[in-house]
C-alpha cells in the first residue's frame, strides 16, 4: 500500500486502481482499496484552485448564463459654420476654436447619456425593471439578481452605469462618440439606444436655445434701452422747442442778423438823407419826419439785437440748452444704431454657433448574442486557476524547504 500523499502521475494511476498481473496481458479488475489510496493522494490544492473554479465556470456559462445582445451606434456634435470671405489663417483659428466648443458640447451629451436624468426618461419610456430584472434571466447579470433586496432607483442607476450603457470616444476620431447598449433581447437594446440618441438630440436643441437666448438677450436689452433713451431725447427736444417757441437757434439767428443788417442799411440811408436836407435848409419840414424815422429804426435794431444776444430770452442764451438737447438726441440715435447692429451680429453669431447631432451609425438590432463569451471566459478561469495554483505551490514548497 502506497502511503505517500503526493499527486500520482497518470501512468501510475492504472497500476494503483487495478489488481491483477502487471504487464502480463491477463485480465485485471478494480481495487476499492487502491482507489481510496489514489483519492487520498490527490493534490487538493490543484482541485480547489483549478478544477473546481473551471468546472463552476463551465457549468455557469454552459447552462445558466443568459444571452446578451449588443446595440452599437455613434454620433458627432457639430456646429453650422459659414466661413465665406474669411482668410485662411483666420478661418483656421476660428475652426480650431469652434472645434473645441463642439468637443465640449459632445462631452455634455456623453455626460447626459450616463446621467440619472437620462435613466429617469428611459424609465418613463420603457419598463427597464422588467426588461432587465425578469427572473427568466440568470441571477448574475440581471438587475436585482445577486442583490434581490435592493431594487431602488440608485441600485438601478449603478446597474445602468456599469452594465447597460457604455459611452466612449471612437478610436477613429476623438470627436466621434460610440454608444453601446446591452440587453437580453436585440429589440430592447436597439430601442434603448435609439431613445438615448433622441434624448441627446433634444439636449442639443436645448443647448441651442440657451445659446441663442444668452447671445441675443443681452443685445436685445441694449436695443430696448437705447430706444428708450432716444425716445426720451426726442421728447425733451420737442418740449424745449414748444416751450421756447424755437425751431433751430442757428437758423433763426441767421434770419435775425439778416434783418438787423437790413435795418442798419435803412438807418444809414435815412441819416444821410437827414444830413442832406439839413444842409439845404434847417427848417425843412422833412427834418422832424426823418428824425422820427431814425429813432424808430434805432429802436427796432436794438429790439432785434436783444432777441439775438444779450437778453435772457435771446437766441444765444437758448442756443446752449438747445445744443445740449440736440447732442443728446444725436448721441442716442448713434447708440440705437450701434445696438441694432450688435443685435444683428449677435443673431448671426447664434446661428453660426448652432449645434446639431449627426448620427454616423444608427442603432442596430444584433442577429446573435455577443455575450457572454462562454469558451473564452471558461478558459480564462482555467488559466487564472493554473497561475494561482502555481504561485501557491511555489510558495508552499519554499516554506517546506525553509523548515527542513
Amino acid at each position: 500500500m502506497n502511503t505517500d500523499k503526493r499527486a500520482l502521475p497518470l501512468d501510475e494511476l492504472d497500476e494503483l486502481l487495478l489488481d491483477g498481473p502487471n504487464k502480463s496481458g491477463t485480465s485485471r479488475y478494480p481495487s476499492p482499496k487502491r482507489f481510496v489510496d489514489w483519492f487520498l493522494g490527490l493534490n487538493w490544492l490543484f482541485i480547489f484552485t483549478v478544477l473546481v473554479p473551471t468546472g463552476a465556470a463551465a457549468f455557469y456559462y454552459g447552462f445558466i448564463a443568459s444571452d446578451v445582445y449588443l446595440s452599437d451606434s455613434s454620433f458627432v456634435v457639430q456646429s453650422v459654420q459659414d466661413q465665406e470671405g474669411i482668410s485662411s489663417q483666420l478661418g483656421s483659428f476660428l475652426k480650431s476654436s469652434m472645434s473645441s466648443s463642439a468637443d465640449d458640447d459632445t462631452a455634455d451629451v456623453e455626460e447626459f447619456i450616463q446621467s440619472r436624468d437620462a435613466l429617469r426618461q428611459l424609465e418613463a419610456q420603457t419598463d427597464l425593471r422588467e426588461a432587465y430584472g425578469n427572473t427568466k434571466y440568470d441571477f448574475v447579470t440581471r438587475f436585482g439578481g445577486l442583490k434581490w433586496w435592493d431594487k431602488s432607483f440608485e441600485a438601478l442607476f449603478l446597474y445602468y452605469s456599469k452594465w447597460v450603457v457604455d459611452v466612449e470616444p471612437s478610436q477613429v476620431s476623438s470627436s466621434i462618440t460610440e454608444v453601446e447598449v446591452r440587453a437580453f433581447s436585440p429589440e430592447q437594446a436597439a430601442l434603448i439606444n435609439r431613445n438615448l440618441l433622441d434624448m441627446g438630440e433634444k439636449l442639443v436643441n436645448q443647448l441651442n436655445d440657451r445659446l441663442q437666448q444668452d447671445l441675443v438677450r443681452f443685445a436685445q436689452e441694449e436695443v430696448d434701452d437705447s430706444e428708450k433713451k432716444a425716445e426720451a431725447a426726442y421728447v425733451a427736444l420737442a418740449d424745449y422747442r414748444n416751450t421756447n417757441v424755437i425751431v433751430d437757434p442757428d437758423q433763426q439767428s441767421s434770419i435775425q442778423l439778416g434783418l438787423i443788417e437790413k435795418l442798419q442799411e435803412n438807418l444809414i440811408d435815412t441819416r444821410n438823407q437827414l444830413a442832406e436836407v439839413t444842409r439845404s435848409s434847417a427848417n425843412n419840414p422833412q427834418v422832424p419826419a426823418l428824425r422820427n424815422q431814425i429813432y424808430s429804426l434805432e429802436s427796432e435794431i436794438s429790439a432785434e439785437m436783444a432777441k439775438t444776444a444779450g437778453a435772457v430770452t435771446s437766441l444765444s442764451s437758448k442756443a446752449s440748452q438747445y445744443e445740449k438737447l440736440t447732442f443728446e438726441r444725436d448721441f442716442s440715435e448713434k447708440q440705437l444704431t450701434e445696438a441694432l447692429t450688435f443685435l444683428d451680429r449677435s443673431r448671426d453669431e447664434a446661428q453660426r454657433k448652432e449645434l446639431y447631432l449627426k448620427r454616423i451609425v444608427e442603432p442596430n438590432a444584433a442577429d446573435y448574442p455577443m455575450e457572454p463569451r462562454r469558451v473564452r471566459n471558461t478558459l480564462a478561469v482555467f488559466v487564472l486557476g493554473l497561475v494561482t495554483w502555481g504561485i501557491i505551490s511555489l510558495f508552499a514548497a519554499g516554506v517546506r524547504e525553509h523548515q527542513q
